[in-house]
């Protein structure tokens, strides 16, 4: 072969090379695109997905919000008693999604949540579920919404994979319930028209407290005992303000913690309008009910006597009155001192600092003796050295008979000071608080802690009085008013009697002498008072106060008269709010019409007014107050929650009524020795715990 053949052969396989080559090229650019088109749809969807997660987790955070305000506060998770709304949350929850186009398979009615959480025979058929627990403060509740999204992709289809699940959680917390004052006098701790007071279990509901009697009459259980099991919780609020001047201790005083009535059938009594009028009569000897003796002062119309009522039962499922006096069926009260203390991932967890069981006559020996001591005084259980106080022998100030005669209240030469042997001059006795940690191991898991979670350990000396500064480590501060809570608990422990009780909290008399003041009820009462005209700062809180969490048991002590209740304080953010009360077996002789107002609003211009349009002390609402007739009152409901509840909107700029805030007061007429309950709710702003 020649050159030019060899070079033509070798062309033509040079050229067949180049056009393999080629081929080779265009299947390789070919298949590379197809990978770099599912690295774009992998990073396009990727970026897709983030967003739809983000989408997600904000849509479950308004689902959980949206949900949490549609339970029912009065009704305690853990009870066994399931709460008749969770169906609407669920509903609204997932109504969330899906305006937010998450579209979600579950039923409404059927979306509570799978134990354990991740169960996978739920979650194959469900993408969504809800379930209410307790909040981290008594009378809070929380809604926990799980929710799983199947996120459609736009690329990815095309090799398999259509979608990817989305996981997202929300949690969100609602205080439903209002703080109500425990008493009209928190600022200096007198006692007016009324009391706080509870039954013991073995007695019946009808008596006036719906929670913690255990005895229904015909058998079976109380209907109300899983919305409080039986316990009343209070708030102890204490303001930034109060440890000015360098004070760091919160006492705690409970007026007659015992159920014993001191056995007498005249008092003496003093008005303050300098009159002294010895053995009065009214009361007997029987100790069977409340004695009170009119003093004809406006500012302390009550000589107090005996405060508690003594009761009996029969057979299970029978009570009735008792009839003479009957010590072994008097109740013990337990009281209970704790606050919450916040760990390092945000959690409020409940930490116990005392216990105290209030003593009966019944107990005998050394219980009966302190129960007696106890008795019609201003106590701060577990103190020591001057600062217990059941028996007050004034100090420095001398008898309270002196120290009236130094303001100028009475003339020294008038009588005796009656104060001195009622206040039981001499040394204290012993008011002893159960230890804290042998009390939690032997009562552990028992449902009386109101639903929420057993305390994690003890705290503290034991004692009613709280040194913030040591005995209250990583307490909860609200980050906002820097105010520190601390919280008690009552409880009826046993017994079936009533017992009425008063709480007020302030400075330690170690800190701030000057709220020295007798812990005799009588002794102490005139003594503030007289201090008050005179114009003399005595026995101030310095801004604590206490607070009934939603509910608050109580008795009337003045019957036959108008009666103003101080309830809450309303801030100008719950303007145009909707508000519901409850009222609980008002009878004994209370009567409507019922006013609800402010004191920072004209009635004029603004009142909630019910009644029945029937004969009463005071006139109609239309007839009285010019105001009009909102419904029936119902006071006299006995043993039943009022029916409807009062409702009424709180006044706002949109009802032409503007609202900057205000205390909220009851205004009726009161029963005579009346038992009693208030229950509020309001519609508030709920938040996000997780």
């Amino acid at each position: 072969m020649n050159i030019q053949n060899r070079l033509t052969a070798r062309d033509k396989a040079g050229q067949q090379r180049h056009e393999q080559e080629s081929g080779q090229i265009i299947l390789i650019l070919a298949l590379a695109m197809v990978g770099l088109l599912v690295a774009a749809g992998l990073a396009t969807d990727a970026g897709v997905l983030f967003m739809r997660k983000a989408l997600l987790d904000r849509a479950v955070d308004s689902a959980a919000l949206a949900g949490v305000v549609e339970l029912d506060a009065t009704i305690n998770p853990g009870s066994g008693t399931s709460d008749p709304n969770l169906p609407t949350a669920h509903a609204r929850g997932m109504q969330l999604l899906g305006a937010n186009d998450i579209v979600l398979t579950s039923d409404p009615n059927n979306s509570n949540c799978p134990s354990p959480i991740d169960d996978a025979g739920y979650w194959s058929t469900h993408d969504y579920c809800g379930e209410k627990r307790s909040g981290t403060i008594p009378g809070s509740i929380r809604y926990a919404v799980y929710a799983r999204w199947h996120a459609p992709l736009f690329f990815m289809p095309i090799i398999g994979f259509d979608d990817v699940p989305l996981q997202a959680s929300a949690e969100a917390e609602y205080m439903p319930l209002v703080d109500i004052y425990a008493s009209d006098t928190n600022e200096i701790g007198v006692i007016k028209t009324s009391t706080q007071a509870i039954f013991g279990p073995d007695i019946c509901p009808g008596f006036g407290d719906p929670y913690t009697p255990t005895n229904v009459p015909g058998g079976g259980a109380n209907a109300a005992w899983p919305e409080l099991y039986g316990v009343y919780s209070y708030r102890v609020s204490v303001p930034p303000t109060f440890f000015q001047g360098g004070r760091s201790q919160v006492r705690v005083e409970i007026f007659d913690p015992d159920t014993y009535n001191q056995p007498a059938d005249t008092f003496d009594v003093y008005s303050l309008s300098g009159n002294y009028f010895a053995n009065q009569g009214g009361c007997t000897s029987s100790r069977y009910s409340t004695c009170t003796i009119s003093t004809g002062d406006t500012d302390n119309p009550k000589w107090f006597v005996m405060m508690d009522e003594n009761r009996g039962r029969g057979n299970v499922g029978e009570c009735y009155d008792s009839g003479p006096y009957n010590p072994n069926t008097n109740t013990r009260t337990l009281f209970r001192l704790y606050y919450y203390e916040q760990d390092s991932s945000g959690n409020l967890l409940p930490v116990d600092l005392a216990y105290y069981v209030g003593k009966t006559d019944g107990m005998g020996g050394a219980a009966a003796a302190e129960a007696a001591a106890t008795d019609m005084h201003w106590v701060s259980p577990g103190a020591t050295g001057g600062e217990l106080m059941p028996a007050f022998d004034g100090g420095s100030m001398g008898c309270v008979f002196n120290e009236l005669v130094s303001m100028g209240a009475i003339d020294p030469g008038d009588v005796d000071d009656p104060f001195c042997e009622a206040a039981g001059v001499g040394g204290e006795p012993a008011v002893v608080t159960e230890n804290c940690e042998a009390y939690r191991a032997a009562h552990f898991g028992e449902p009386w802690d109101g639903g929420y979670t057993t305390a994690t350990r003890c705290e503290g000396n034991g004692d009613f009085i709280v040194d913030f500064n040591s005995e209250v480590p990583n307490i909860y501060e609200d980050p906002i008013t820097g105010m520190k809570q601390l919280f008690l608990q009552v409880r009826g422990y046993s017994g079936a009697s009533e017992n009425s009780y008063e709480f007020w909290a302030g400075p330690s008399l170690t800190q701030d002498p000057s709220i020295a003041a007798p812990s005799e009820v009588n002794a102490r009462q005139v003594f503030l008072q007289v201090a008050l005209a005179d114009d003399q700062v005595l026995h101030r809180s310095q801004g604590a106060g206490v607070f009934g969490i939603g509910h608050l048991p109580m008795n009337s002590v003045a019957g036959g008269i108008l009666v103003d209740i101080p309830l809450t304080y309303l801030g100008p953010q719950f303007a145009g709010q909707q508000m519901t009360i409850d009222v609980y077996d008002a009878d004994a002789g209370g009567r409507d019409p019922i006013l609800f107002y402010f004191d920072s609003v004209p009635l004029s211009d603004w009142g909630a007014c019910y009644d029945d349009n029937g004969s009463t002390a005071y006139g109609t609402c239309p007839g009285y107050w010019s105001l009009p007739r909102l419904g029936p009152a119902n006071i006299e409901n006995n043993g039943f929650w009022s029916s409807p509840p009062y409702e009424f909107t709180i006044p706002s700029d949109a009802s032409g009524v503007p609202f900057y805030g205000g205390r909220l007061y009851a205004r009726y007429q009161a029963g005579q020795n009346d038992t009693y309950g208030w229950r509020i709710t309001l519609d508030s702003r709920p938040f996000l715990t997780q």
